[in-house]
């Protein structure tokens, strides 16, 4: 990615899309805040914070000079995306989202390693019925026409850039992308 890049980037996409690697590296390249939307949303126990009090704290932070925001919530994505001089959409294959996903999720279980929201993975939680990768499949398709649906909406077209893959993501890091 060049010097020139815009000052707040927000960055969407399914579970396993790649949201939260693009955000990192986005941060360290700019100097800018990393904004994880699960570190607001969620309390110390892993219950959901109170909804006021989410959006507002998201409200606080999306004020700033800069940031990378990543993650996506319904009451927090049109104040997030109306601010943001970019929306990057990770777009990839459901294939590829479930096999990033398992692989992090098995990597957090054997690791005994936290989900940002404070919970522990169980088998229940990733294999389960009710369990992530069950979930996925049926989330991914109502996701995708939610997020053109609200991109529609909030009139965001003209700052939104959407990567179906790794290939495009590093061709994009490696333009100018103002």
């Amino acid at each position: 990615m060049s010097n020139t890049h815009p000052n707040k980037i927000a960055i969407i996409g399914i579970t396993g899309s790649g949201k939260t690697t693009l955000a990192r590296r986005l941060a360290q390249d700019t100097g800018y805040p990393l904004v994880e939307l699960d570190e607001y949303r969620f309390a110390t126990d892993g219950s959901l914070k109170p909804e006021d009090s989410f959006v507002s704290e998201v409200e606080h932070v999306i004020d700033k000079e800069s940031w990378v925001v990543e993650g996506i919530f319904t009451s927090v994505a049109p104040v997030v995306w109306r601010a943001a001089d970019v929306v990057v959409w990770i777009d990839v294959s459901l294939p590829v989202a479930l096999r990033r996903t398992a692989k992090r999720s098995f990597k957090r279980l054997v690791k005994r390693e936290p989900h940002p929201g404070g919970q522990m993975e169980t088998w229940a939680s990733i294999m389960g019925k009710d369990g992530l990768l069950s979930r996925l499949p049926s989330r991914y398709k109502r996701l995708a026409r939610k997020y053109e649906t609200a991109i529609e909406e909030l009139d965001i077209k003209k700052k939104l850039i959407r990567l179906r893959s790794k290939d495009e993501i590093d061709q994009w890091l490696g333009q100018d992308i103002t």
